[in-house]
């Protein structure tokens, strides 16, 4: 197995474990606490990934999945709506692709 075989097995282990039972004195802290209503815990919208994929830089070389940045900033309101569906995904179900890593 290649060293970096091995450490995306070991980040998707460490990072995407099941969860476990919360310790007492961390459930009734969370109960008692005081939501701040300025932080917003809504999945992104299309605004931000437009705003997100405006601050790629070009030139830089692709990643893993062979993507130039480029692609990305340039792919149009087709490309950035479908990339945009995609993080609303990983949002709501709270895990990461291992790819991603």
């Amino acid at each position: 197995m290649s060293v970096v075989s091995r450490w995306k097995e070991h980040l998707c282990n460490l990072l995407n474990r099941p969860l476990h039972d919360p310790p007492d004195v961390l459930v009734a802290e969370a109960e008692a606490a005081i939501l701040d209503a300025d932080i917003d815990t809504h999945p992104p919208i299309v605004l931000e990934t437009y705003r997100a994929a405006r601050r790629i830089k070009a030139g830089k070389t692709p990643g893993a999945c062979g993507i130039y940045p480029e692609y990305i900033r340039y792919g149009g309101h087709t490309a950035l709506t479908a990339l945009n569906e995609l993080f609303v995904q990983v949002w709501k179900q709270e895990v990461v692709p291992c790819d991603w890593r």
